[in-house]
């Protein structure tokens, strides 16, 4: 098995702050942008602007943490509510090192389940995990919301690393999924 690292506190408390206002705001406008893979098609925003910087500012901590240079793939801001279930799923290539962290929630705590281990996260806590062949799950969400945000990277050096901006020109650019 490769990497799976739990980080507290990956977020800072301004950052934390930030992103839990900008979440609300996005989620209570959002007419256009809704997850295919979720039970009840809640928000999410691929290659959201504050998003993606929070992926490209965090890099020089994840490629610390790994010990090996990483190019930024994408990133994603997700608003799961009552009811949510996140079932197994492909993911792409793109997504050769993931970090899901936990923004803001209210209702019970929604565990996400990975090489049969449960994990919980907390507000401004993350996990790091590689492989994208793996695969996750999560049982229904009983809860009002559950912001999080999930941001992909590639080995600069591995048979990935044409993921770089998986495959855009830019960052912050929202294309289709």
């Amino acid at each position: 098995m490769g990497t799976l690292v739990k980080i507290p506190n990956f977020l800072t408390n301004h950052e934390l702050e930030l992103f839990t206002h900008y979440t609300k705001i996005r989620h209570r406008n959002n007419l256009k942008f809704f997850d295919p893979k979720s039970s009840t098609k809640d928000t999410r925003l691929y290659a959201d602007s504050l998003t993606d910087s929070l992926m490209i500012s965090k890099k020089s901590s994840i490629e610390k943490t790994l010990g090996k240079q990483l190019y930024c793939s994408y990133s994603e801001l997700k608003v799961h509510t009552l009811g949510a279930e996140y079932e197994y799923h492909e993911r792409s290539p793109a997504c050769e090192y993931t970090v899901i962290g936990l923004i803001d929630m209210v209702g019970k705590p929604w565990p996400l389940y990975l090489r049969g281990q449960k994990f919980d996260l907390e507000p401004s806590h993350a996990l790091l995990f590689d492989d994208y062949k793996e695969h996750f799950y999560r049982k229904e969400f009983e809860g009002d919301y559950y912001f999080e945000y999930n941001l992909h990277y590639v080995d600069a050096k591995g048979a990935n690393k044409f993921y770089l901006k998986d495959k855009k020109e830019t960052y912050g650019v929202v294309g289709d999924y």
